[in-house]
């Protein structure tokens, strides 16, 4: 079957929406850091990771809506990820715990236990 590739109206503009692009970029820079964490750590390819993500507001939720791309992607745990509201007193006690902070952007951090990172066998 051969058939012509759909074609956009040219009346009607492209939607854009700034908050759409923003949130993406975040959970691609998220996505990017966290892949990143695990090769400079050398952590085996197929192992899977725990992480604790502090976001506020619509970030927090846009990243919630889209946990299991960042499971996947990202090769986390999904029953070691947590979304944390930031401030609360769960994100805080999530920071006190020895592992990786990474700064994703303002607003936006990940931490990476150490545990799940380093083989202490190995080093």
């Amino acid at each position: 079957m051969l058939a012509d590739w759909p074609q956009m109206n040219d009346e009607d503009p492209l939607v854009l929406s700034d908050e759409a692009i923003a949130s993406f970029e975040c959970f691609q820079a998220l996505t990017r850091r966290i892949r990143n964490a695990r090769a400079e750590y050398n952590v085996e390819q197929g192992k899977k990771i725990s992480a604790t993500i502090i976001a506020s507001g619509a970030l927090r939720e846009s990243i919630e809506a889209e946990i299991k791309s960042l499971v996947l992607l990202a090769k986390l745990d999904p029953a070691e990820v947590t979304v944390l509201e930031s401030g609360s007193d769960e994100a805080k006690a999530a920071a006190a715990v020895e592992s990786v902070q990474l700064v994703i952007q303002d607003g936006i951090e990940a931490y990476l236990p150490l545990a799940g990172l380093i083989d202490p066998e190995k080093e």
